[in-house]
């Protein structure tokens, strides 16, 4: 059989396949009804999110979806998606001008590398415009760089210091649960919010210390995902006024730190990631090293979609 298997150019593993598939036919599901599959698990799970997200988490995450879609790769799941509107809409991303305060942190992040959470922080601030093109409300994030974990999710229908900055903060805090951390930065632009006395005395009593980028690029992963999150999570879920918008706030922070699997996290969701970590040692864990660079802007956009 060797033998054959070598003039036939087919190797034994690719012959057992076609075995397997011959004595066990399956039909494969209908065009309509896998249009109907990713249809349902953009609305309920993934608002906003690429086929290829949709595909990996219908063959990882949903055993009753998964078992349904027979005779489906991914490349050919994607394609009829494409086919039928189900992409990911590209916008032109064009970063704020941030309100500085009187006095900007240094920027201790860059050209560091990371192989832990609680490391490093992100935060930013944005606008959030409903389907219909109006104002209805601001998006503030927090963000453990090396995990993706959305530690902090606050929509607000003003930027004060209250309802913006220190709320993340407080979620933050929260889940992870520690008095005081030993070595992690908190990164943000040089907005007002993040200068707050309280704010700052609240970093100060966990061991935290400030971190302040001089432009965008200079916060990228956390720009980056609020490009993300009001342009496509957001946009996906068709919202108009801010009562729609507070009550999604716990959704969305569900849903993308369970539901969303990340490529540069080997396919795993936030969650699974921290406690996949639990299990390694220091030298099996993958670096991050953050690089502020112009061009790092798209690649990080890349990461949540």
């Amino acid at each position: 059989m060797e033998a054959l298997f070598e003039v036939s150019g087919i190797s034994r593993q690719a012959f057992h396949q076609w075995r397997i598939r011959k004595n066990c036919p399956s039909k494969a599901t209908t065009q309509d009804r896998v249009i109907s599959i990713a249809k349902q698990v953009r609305a309920q799970y993934l608002p906003g999110s690429s086929a290829r997200v949709v595909y990996t988490y219908i063959r990882n995450k949903h055993p009753q979806l998964n078992a349904e879609l027979k005779g489906w790769g991914k490349h050919r799941f994607e394609s009829l998606c494409l086919k039928n509107g189900l992409r990911i809409e590209t916008k032109r991303f064009i970063p704020k001008t941030t309100v500085h305060g009187d006095f900007c942190y240094p920027n201790l992040v860059e050209g560091l590398k990371i192989s832990d959470i609680n490391t490093v922080w992100v935060s930013d601030i944005c606008y959030i415009f409903g389907k219909n093109g109006t104002l209805i409300g601001y998006a503030t994030t927090l963000i453990d760089i090396y995990s993706r974990l959305l530690l902090g999710l606050s929509f607000s229908n003003s930027m004060r210091a209250f309802e913006t900055a220190n709320t993340v903060l407080a979620q933050a805090a929260n889940y992870r649960k520690l008095k005081c951390y030993q070595k992690l930065i908190f990164h943000s632009d040089g907005g007002k919010q993040f200068i707050e006395n309280q704010f700052i005395n609240t970093l100060r009593s966990l061991n935290i210390q400030s971190s302040m980028a001089e432009n965008c690029y200079e916060n990228a992963f956390a720009e980056a995902f609020n490009d993300t999150l009001k342009n496509h999570i957001l946009f996906d879920l068709n919202l108009n006024s801010f009562s729609q918008l507070k009550k999604h706030e716990q959704f969305v922070k569900q849903t993308y730190n369970l539901n969303k699997p990340h490529s540069s996290l080997n396919g795993l969701t936030p969650v699974e990631f921290e406690l996949n970590l639990l299990n390694l040692q220091p030298c099996q864990r993958t670096i991050l090293e953050i690089k502020p660079k112009k061009n790092q802007m798209d690649q990080f956009k890349t990461v949540f979609l």
